[in-house]
């Protein structure tokens, strides 16, 4: 355990490091008014974020709320919808490290309707899936399902392999905890949405080999494992159709930045 934590100081400190020297950079470009608006934005919606898209959670949320009003503020005054898609998106994501799920929501829910609006799969499957993050920290996990199911679908349409493999990973999780009675084929439905995923990370790492990777499929084959020997308890049982609940199931992938916001 001891070595454990060790590890995951570890990984923040260097996350901490290398988001500060790239928002440096990144704060230049925004500040050169010589650019254009379109790379003064995006040089503001990359501070705080991996090459994924992914939120760094060792950005502090006051940080990204001050981003986020100055991206609002130059895209309205510029009349550019997308951006203020993704302005909005970041208010949004103050709110869930603020834990107000509920106001958070309403960001995401506006910045989606813009995304319906101007036809954006990505500002629709981002805030589709922050909303399911909310709902599944929320433990709304019926609403939780729909918004990551929803991601999932314009995840695919853009061929965003990783963000797809996240909202794979999130429905079969959530999947579990819909239903009061599982069958054996709720069981198998979970499993092929996180072999699917587990597929996906695999491919991704052979090209960006981390620890944090290797750790969250480590743990996706452990739950795919524990879900398997459910199936094959359940079918030595009088009713193969009910999986026996009491067997646990690993979701040590779920953990640490793989429940943070896009």
């Amino acid at each position: 355990m001891k070595n454990l934590i060790l590890i995951f100081l570890f990984l923040n400190l260097s996350f901490s490091i290398a988001a500060q020297v790239n928002s440096d950079s990144l704060w230049v470009v925004w500040s050169d008014e010589t650019q254009t608006a379109d790379t003064r934005l995006e040089a503001l919606q990359s501070m705080g974020q991996d090459k994924y898209g992914m939120v760094i959670p060792t950005i502090h949320p006051d940080t990204i709320f001050k981003h986020a009003q100055l991206m609002y503020d130059f895209a309205q005054a510029n009349d550019l919808k997308k951006w203020m898609g993704r302005a909005l998106q970041k208010k949004g994501n103050f709110f869930n490290r603020k834990n107000d799920f509920a106001k958070a929501v309403e960001y995401y829910t506006q910045a989606r309707t813009i995304g319906e609006e101007i036809g954006d799969k990505n500002l629709i499957g981002s805030n589709a899936y922050n909303m399911g993050i909310c709902f599944l920290k929320g433990k709304n996990f019926t609403k939780g399902l729909s918004a990551f199911t929803q991601a999932l679908e314009n995840f695919q349409a853009l061929g965003e392999k990783k963000k797809e493999a996240l909202s794979l990973d999130k429905i079969a999780f959530l999947y579990m905890f819909v239903k009061d009675e599982k069958t054996s084929e709720d069981v198998k439905i979970t499993l092929s949405y996180l072999e699917k995923s587990l597929v996906i990370r695999e491919e991704l790492i052979k090209v960006d080999d981390n620890f944090m990777d290797k750790f969250v499929i480590n743990g996706m084959k452990q739950s795919i494992k524990d879900l398997k020997g459910q199936l094959k308890n359940s079918s030595q049982t009088t009713d193969p159709n009910t999986p026996n609940s009491n067997d646990p199931v690993s979701y040590t992938h779920l953990t640490l930045p793989t429940i943070y916001s896009v």
